[in-house]
């Protein structure tokens, strides 16, 4: 998938929340360092977890990369 077809499923998407795979898959990098971030409140998205798993939600995510702020507004120093 290029990057705009990834952002239209991101749009397309019914559900309000992603995972840090589906976020990695549209930004690039570890979706390790998204728990990370996370966990050390790096993490400059609104999330939440679930049980163990981080799920972040999408319309930040999308309003943050249509504004062109990538990659400095998302991870807090973690890009790579």
């Amino acid at each position: 998938m290029t990057h705009n077809e990834c952002l239209q499923w991101l749009r397309d998407s019914p559900k309000e929340t992603i995972s840090p795979k589906e976020l990695s898959r549209i930004l690039g990098g570890d979706p390790y360092y998204y728990n990370i971030a996370a966990k050390n409140g790096t993490l400059k998205l609104p999330h939440m977890w679930m049980g163990r798993n981080l799920r972040i939600f999408k319309g930040p995510v999308l309003r943050v990369i249509e504004a062109g702020e990538w990659p400095g507004k998302l991870q807090g120093g973690m890009e790579e």
